[in-house]
This record gives C-alpha cells, structure tokens and sequence, in this order.
C-alpha cells in the first residue's frame, strides 16, 4: 500500500466502519510498514471525511502509538475492502472527465515537486486545479516549481479548496487523487468522480482530447 489513493481508500474504510460503532472508537491502526507526512495526510482528510475522527494512532508511525493500549476486538482491512473503496469512488468514464484536481487537503512542497517533474513540457487539456498554502506556494516560486506548473496550462488555488469553491454546474466529472475530494464532488456539488493515483491524474488531465468529426 503507498500513494495518497491508497491511504485515501484506507481512511474511506475504516471511516466507514467507525461509523457503524457504537459507540464510536479513536482508531488504532496496525500492519501499515511505512507512511510518508503526504502519505498521512491524505488518510487524515479521508478518515476525518467519512468517519468523523479527529484522532488516530498507528502503530509504528504515530509517535504516542506505544503508549496507548489497542482496543480489544477490531476488523481486518483486505486489499479487497480498498479495491472496493477505490471502485466505489469510481462512477465516471475517462472521457466524461472535464475537471482535475490536486490538493485536498493542500499539496505539500514535496508534491509540487513532483507535479511539475510530470507535467514538464506538457500542456493541460482540461481544467487543473492545484490547491497549497500560501507560504508552500511561495516556496514554489523560488524553486520554478510554480512555472513549470503554470506553463502547462494548470492552475493555482491558493488557501482555499475545491470543496468549498462555488464550482456546481461548471463541471460534470472530477478526476483526482483525494477521498475526501470524492466525497464532496458527489453531495456538494453532484459531479461523477474518477479517483486516480496522483500519477494517474496528471495523466488524465493531459490526455488528449477525443478528435472531433
């Protein structure tokens, strides 16, 4: 398991069997070798999102884990729940996708990094929104990320979020990495999502369009 998808598609499950505790337990979470902060991040959002937590613990990563005694009894997260997850976030067609997104929560100094390596000499064929913090963003600027990312074609988001914009009727399918991006798209703003590995989702939005007759 690696990737913001694939900690995004474990908050998504073990939110969703909070939520049908009661009454509703802080997390422990076991058997997960390694997590980066961007990593982390994205299974915060999504087990904030779907299951209301405001605190977990992991063993091994988190550093009060050790100090906290696990819960008695607990379930078992199979590839096959995160397959489940990843396929229930998943109701639109590559060519029905008119929006991509990046950054919820707010993509790490790290993570624009990485963006502007992929999308390097190429231009965006739908709209691409990358949402950061003020002060990352600044940091991008002095290290050309924020150019190379602009020239593309893709745009900034700064100290906001695609969750809150008033963006309904704009758009009719969202491509992105993020549960919690999912979750929103789908009860705020009604669109169809594709839920991608970051990767993927750069694809995606440089993809090119479908000729016309």
């Amino acid at each position: 398991m690696e990737g913001s998808r694939d900690f995004g598609a474990l908050g998504k499950v073990i939110g969703q069997a909070l939520e049908a505790a009661s009454p509703r337990p802080v997390p422990y979470v076991r058997g997960v070798p390694r997590a980066s902060v961007e990593e982390l991040k994205a299974f915060c959002a999504s087990v904030a999102t779907y299951g209301g937590a405001a605190m977990f613990h992991m063993e091994g990563i988190t550093p009060e884990a050790a100090q906290v005694m696990p819960p008695p009894a607990g379930c078992v997260v199979t590839q096959a729940h995160l397959d489940d997850a990843i396929g229930g976030l998943t109701d639109a067609q590559p060519d029905e996708v008119d929006f991509a997104s990046l950054g919820c929560p707010h993509l790490s100094l790290g993570e624009l990094a990485r963006l502007a390596e992929l999308l390097r000499g190429k231009r965006v064929t739908k709209e691409f929104w990358i949402t950061t913090a003020r002060p990352i963003r600044q940091m991008a600027d002095r290290m050309g990320y924020t150019q190379v990312i602009e020239a593309s074609g893709a745009k900034f988001a700064v100290d906001t979020c695609c969750v809150v914009a008033p963006i309904r009727g704009r758009f009719k399918a969202l491509v992105t990495d993020s549960a919690k991006a999912c979750y929103y798209a789908e009860a705020k703003n009604k669109f169809k999502t594709r839920f991608e590995t970051f990767e993927a989702v750069v694809a995606d939005a440089t993809r090119p369009l479908p000729a016309k007759d």
